[in-house]
């Protein structure tokens, strides 16, 4: 935003609900450019309602309109459910390490691990 970087990451919550200065409007996230003063936004504007599935490719997990930025890069971090695949599916509140990793034992001691999770954006019209 600004035409700059952050240095760190900027968290957005999809049910957080900021009012944008000098308007009416409200947004997820509001930023502000330390040098020009600048506000811009980012609203989750769908979040996906199936999980996703390992090995099914590219999925999409949420829709950013933002206004004035450009997200770079996504920190997968706390929040997620997850469901294992398999015969028993068991499902967890997942909270992924600085590395977007998780690994944890399910009821019966069984080691689930979730590595090597990718992310991209990509621009959608409308």
């Amino acid at each position: 935003y600004g035409g700059e970087e952050t240095p760190e990451f900027v968290m957005v919550d999809p049910k957080a609900d900021v009012d944008v200065p000098n308007s009416r409007a409200t947004a997820n996230c509001v930023l502000r450019c330390k040098l020009c003063d600048r506000v811009s936004t980012i609203v989750v504007s769908r979040v996906a309602d199936d999980a996703v599935v390992a090995g099914k490719g590219s999925q999409r997990v949420c829709t950013l309109e933002t206004r004035g930025c450009e997200p770079t890069v996504f920190s997968v971090r706390d929040g997620w459910h997850c469901v294992a695949g398999g015969e028993n599916a068991a499902s967890f509140e997942v909270d992924f390490d600085e590395d977007g990793e998780f690994c944890d034992c399910d009821e019966e001691g069984t080691a689930v691990a979730i590595s090597n999770v990718q992310t991209e954006f990509v621009k959608v019209k409308g």
